[in-house]
């Protein structure tokens, strides 16, 4: 009997799980609609209307497939064509479906026993991954796991740099320790302070050095800073440099760093969050030299190479050998049983890692890899700098045909502009920010918050750096690079800044 039950019975909610998936092809399919809104409703207190978030009452079939698609309809629309606020954006059908794969079969990569397959995906990606960014030699591959995000691999790097500098931390704790000092540029990501007060290191002693105009770390102020580290008696241990900065897409010059990082016996970490894409490109992996003499990298393939967040790996070069293990391993008998069955060694992910719950996230970069090949990785990445090249030359374009924009920078895929309104145009060709007639700072800010209000089918971000005004950011990401940014997809947008740029430069400017 109960093997008749077990062979006829369902789980319940299986139609509505198969709706759920015809409404959801259906979503990522027509978000790629450029005439639709980005945003309809922004407010909270709307929000809270059109779904009940506090509803305690049991929802049949249809009406949880109508909260379902509320949630979808409400939602910000990053899958959208105009969505370029932020660094990453439309997900990849190939990352979905690994994602789904991933949820339906509901185990954990910690141990090989219960995951196999995503345990030889992830250390078959590590390799791949190891491979791109020079941290391996022939057989000789370098380590790695995959991480919950960047942020999270920053903090594995340093705590891999503390464990090579002062090992007995492990066991005994920072009481005992002299302080330890980190560095890192001005324009890195801000999870490089968060680690170290995670670390318990301080955020004092993550020495922020100057930048030049374009976010990339000055080589000098860093020698300078390691020289006053040294002569006041404190211990420097680790040095981040940035590959695609965060906010004007930046390159630290690795290779120089890499150099007094090896003279003072350092870590080098590079956080290549954004800039690591350019490895799979011929054309741009020029920003990445000297990346191979890195200790430790961090790269996301969730934002230039478009798969769904989060598709975060830390890569560890061959040279630091098991220092993943031999840091952060504390053994679990009830996991780690010696007469488990796995064939080969040190197949237990969860050796190297922090987390005992842990996502397949490898298998989405793994699938992208099987259905494009390495041939398509790089046309994704060489789409995305095409792309804001492109947006750099028409922005150049207007700024000598009327004045109404004005270029700031184009590295990479991140290219960032200004909006100069009719009024003041004129007054400004980028050498006078510090002495404008009028608040350039507040047009971006002001321009995005309108759009949003109003439900245009665009959403743009703004950042400032060094002192500047605030800007528009643009980052492109795939496959949103591939769906609609020709020259006319372009100008849609700059014509839609400028629109707003003229309705609100009365009234609010």
């Amino acid at each position: 009997m109960l093997k008749q039950l077990h062979r006829t019975r369902q789980p319940k909610g299986m139609d509505f799980l198969k709706d759920i998936y015809g409404i959801l092809a259906q979503y990522v399919e027509q978000r790629t609609d450029s005439d639709l809104p980005v945003q309809d409703v922004i407010r909270p207190d709307l929000l809270r209307k059109f779904i009940q978030f506090d509803n305690q009452d049991v929802l049949d079939r249809e009406a949880l497939k109508a909260v379902c698609e509320a949630i979808l309809k409400h939602s910000t629309q990053t899958q959208h064509p105009n969505f370029v606020s932020q660094l990453y954006g439309c997900p990849d059908p190939y990352g979905l479906a690994a994602d789904a794969i991933v949820s339906a079969l509901n185990t954990n990569v910690h141990i090989y026993d219960l995951a196999p397959v995503l345990t030889l995906v992830e250390n078959t990606v590590i390799g791949y991954l190891s491979d791109k960014f020079r941290l391996s030699d022939g057989a000789n591959k370098g380590d790695g796991i995959f991480v919950p995000g960047a942020s999270t691999g920053t903090q594995y790097a340093l705590h891999l740099a503390r464990h090579l500098n002062a090992p007995a931390v492990k066991s005994s704790g920072m009481a005992l320790q002299k302080p330890l000092v980190a560095y890192c540029s001005e324009a890195a990501h801000y999870s490089c302070s968060n680690a170290a007060v995670l670390l318990g290191l301080g955020s004092e002693n993550m020495r922020k050095i100057e930048c030049d105009h374009n976010g990339a770390m000055l080589v000098d102020k860093l020698r300078e800073a390691l020289d006053r580290s040294i002569h006041a008696g404190e211990q420097p241990f680790c040095v981040i440099a940035t590959a695609g900065t965060t906010v004007l897409g930046g390159f630290d010059p690795i290779e120089a760093i890499a150099a007094l990082a090896r003279r003072h016996n350092l870590w080098l970490h590079v956080d290549a969050a954004w800039g690591g894409a350019a490895a799979f490109s011929e054309n741009h992996k020029q920003h990445l030299l000297g990346i191979h003499q890195a200790d430790s990298v961090v790269f996301n393939a969730h934002k230039a190479l478009g798969l769904p967040i989060q598709c975060s790996a830390l890569l560890v070069n061959r040279t630091r050998g098991g220092i993943l293990t031999e840091a952060t391993s504390t053994q679990a008998p009830y996991l780690h049983q010696s007469d488990r069955v796995t064939h080969e060694e040190n197949l237990d992910i969860s050796k190297k890692t922090f987390q005992c719950g842990r996502k397949g996230d490898a298998l989405k970069l793994w699938l992208l890899k099987q259905a494009v090949g390495d041939a398509g990785l790089a046309d994704r990445v060489d789409c995305c700098a095409g792309v804001a090249a492109k947006l750099a030359r028409k922005v150049q374009e207007r700024t000598e045909a009327d004045g109404s924009f004005l270029l700031k920078s184009n590295i990479f895929a991140t290219t960032c502009f200004w909006y100069i309104p009719r009024k003041f145009r004129g007054s400004t060709d980028g050498s006078n920010m510090g002495n404008l007639p009028f608040d350039l700072g507040s047009i971006a800010p002001k321009i995005k918050e309108y759009m949003l209000a109003n439900g245009y089918n665009c959403m743009l971000g703004y950042a400032s750096s060094a002192n500047t005004p605030a800007f528009f950011r643009w980052a492109v990401t795939n496959p949103p690079a591939e769906q609609d940014f020709s020259e006319q997809g372009i100008d849609r947008i700059l014509d839609m800044i400028e629109d707003v740029g003229e309705r609100i430069s009365g009234a609010q400017l």
